[in-house]
């Protein structure tokens, strides 16, 4: 396989001298413009001119797979390219209906309860939960819908699979939400039979017009619908969507995607009483000091939903504090009452006015280390994390029989989460180099073997693209302080990859490099969205913006240095980004 790079040359990061910090006007080049680029035929024989040879005859194709009528609309020539582009239309028409839904019910019903003091606080978020993180995850994913369209060539969106890919996870709001339900209707119906008062004005707020009579019941089971709706509409995309299609690969990945975050989202509203004690937790421990907002009620990083375990009282051997530990399959975490126990037990009945705040940070069990050996009691023993083992904490249990149940609770929950994490990480790998599994065999003889070219409708890279995202300029401010904490996502297909977080600045400087697989040199699109790191409250969207493979490419053709493209940020007030990229082609 031969390499035909485009701009030649080295890729060095001379233009971004600064590694941190913030950038001033005076640091910020006048860089040259290719805007106007054309496409043409580099006659030196080389292997350049053979793809550029290809690449005119294929986008001529491309070109006439549909025509325009008088006025200016696309007129399909293929009855399935109408459809699937109807298919995608409503794939995005409903989530604006639904994002209408969700405001609907902030405006009509959840500010006016809150305000008529006929729901306190407590019983606000009982009810909706956590109905703002959807409206924020709805948003991200309308505003990338937006930029595609705003973007797409003649009205004609080619690709629409990896927008999905990369939201789809973000999704995992839904978890909480959802096995919440159950709770959030008993109370209402409590609420609803016990206060008169708190029925007429339920009735009052459902005659705002904009509900349309509807009562509040009637739009908190609409996230369960949409979230159940994911992969029918993503299969009625694929219906339309030809197997050689660009697109395709990205929506089988996307309805995978959206099936098993409806299978986690079934399976936490099956386990209500794991949900419940994740939600007495979310309202009864004060998690102030970590560095993330912390949602028990959600997935875990790499172990899917976060499932709670075992609890217990627990006394530092030394001080005889009292603290109380809880035990999930991702972390265990101690916790301080605010008031004593005078028990060698917590019960989340007996104790539902029990507040608590995190003693210490948590103790992810793949990095937590368990030593009894050499205490000076029989009900001793010591946790910490293996990479700092003279920061043990040593810890008293109640009873021979209950330190007994801790350590054994923690080793499982450790192996199991070793075991998880190695498959979870195996399942990567595999993902990187489009494989389905392994089978180890030994082979005897092979007759008549098929070409894997004809038979696997996966698609080869025809290329790679190393980008370096290099600074941001006049951002978005959204924090107290007039400032943001701003770091990039950048997806190509199914591939997401980050830039690192710059604290306190509207003119960051990231230079971080990447690199993605082409697998479309005409259709695949490169998106970048920047948003400011919050870590107790969702990640505030501060701008997104897309550049097609095949743009890149034009503008590239007769560079011998990389191109560096300044890009105006979309579906915000203001700010923009430069990003430097170099695209190579792989040639046979």
């Amino acid at each position: 396989m031969k390499i035909s790079p485009f701009g030649m040359g080295k890729f060095d990061d001379s233009v971004f001298a600064e590694d941190n910090g913030e950038m001033t006007d005076a640091d910020w080049p006048d860089f040259p413009t290719s805007e106007n680029t054309s496409m043409t035929s580099n006659s030196n024989g080389n292997g350049i001119n053979h793809f550029n040879t290809s690449f005119t005859s294929e986008a001529f194709n491309y070109q006439t797979s549909h025509t325009h009528n008088n006025n200016g609309s696309a007129v399909y020539e293929s009855a399935e390219e109408s459809k699937r582009q109807d298919s995608i239309l409503e794939l995005i028409t409903t989530e604006e209906n639904y994002m209408a839904d969700l405001g609907i019910v902030k405006k009509c019903f959840m500010n006016p309860l809150f305000q008529s003091g006929l729901l306190n606080e407590d019983e606000l978020h009982a009810i909706f939960v956590n109905w703002e993180d959807l409206m924020d995850g709805t948003s991200k994913l309308m505003k990338a819908f937006a930029i595609r369209k705003k973007t797409c060539f003649n009205g004609t969106i080619l690709m629409i699979g990896d927008i999905l890919c990369q939201h789809i996870p973000s999704l995992n709001i839904y978890i909480r939400f959802c096995s919440a339900q159950l709770r959030s209707c008993a109370l209402i119906q409590q609420k609803t039979e016990k206060s008169a008062e708190f029925r007429d004005f339920c009735k009052k707020c459902q005659a705002h017009p904009d509900t349309l009579n509807l009562p509040l019941t009637s739009f908190l089971i609409k996230p369960m619908q949409r979230i159940t709706k994911y992969p029918l509409l993503i299969k009625k995309i694929m219906e339309y969507t030809p197997e050689h299609h660009s697109d395709r690969q990205n929506l089988e990945e996307a309805l995978a995607k959206a099936e098993e975050l409806c299978a986690q989202v079934n399976e936490g509203v099956r386990e209500k009483e794991n949900s419940d004690r994740l939600e007495f937790l979310q309202t009864h421990c004060d998690c102030a000091g970590l560095e993330e907002r912390l949602i028990f009620n959600s997935l875990t990083n790499a172990l899917g939903p976060r499932k709670y375990i075992h609890h217990g009282v627990l006394k530092k051997t030394k001080s005889g504090k009292e603290l109380v530990g809880f035990l999930f399959n991702d972390f265990l975490l101690l916790a301080q009452p605010n008031k004593l126990l005078n028990q060698d037990s917590f019960s989340f009945d007996r104790h539902k006015s029990l507040k608590f705040k995190i003693y210490r940070q948590p103790l992810f069990l793949n990095e937590i280390l368990v030593e009894e050996d050499g205490m000076q009691n029989e009900n001793d023993f010591a946790i910490g994390v293996q990479t700092n083992k003279s920061g043990m904490m040593y810890i008293t249990a109640p009873g021979v029989s209950e330190k007994r149940l801790w350590i054994n609770k923690i080793k499982e929950a450790k192996n199991q989460y070793l075991k998880t994490e190695q498959q979870y990480l195996q399942r990567q790998r595999s993902k990187k180099i489009n494989a389905v599994g392994r089978l180890m065999v030994m082979i005897m003889e092979g007759i008549n073997l098929a070409d894997r070219d004809q038979t696997v409708l996966r698609r080869h890279p025809k290329g790679k693209l190393k980008v370096v995202v290099g600074s941001g300029k006049s951002l978005a401010n959204r924090d107290p302080n007039g400032k943001s904490d701003p770091y990039c996502e950048v997806s190509l297909g199914s591939e997401i990859k980050r830039t690192r977080v710059i604290r306190a600045t509207l003119n960051p400087k990231w230079n971080d490099s990447m690199q993605f697989s082409v697998k479309d040199l005409h259709e695949d699109i490169l998106c970048v969205t920047v948003y400011d790191r919050d870590y107790f409250a969702p990640n505030q969207f501060l701008g997104r913006t897309e550049v097609s493979i095949s743009k890149i490419m034009e503008e590239s053709r007769n560079r011998k240095t990389p191109l560096i493209k300044r890009l105006p940020l979309h579906e915000v007030e203001k700010g923009e980004i430069v990003i430097k990229f170099h695209l190579q082609i792989f040639e046979k």
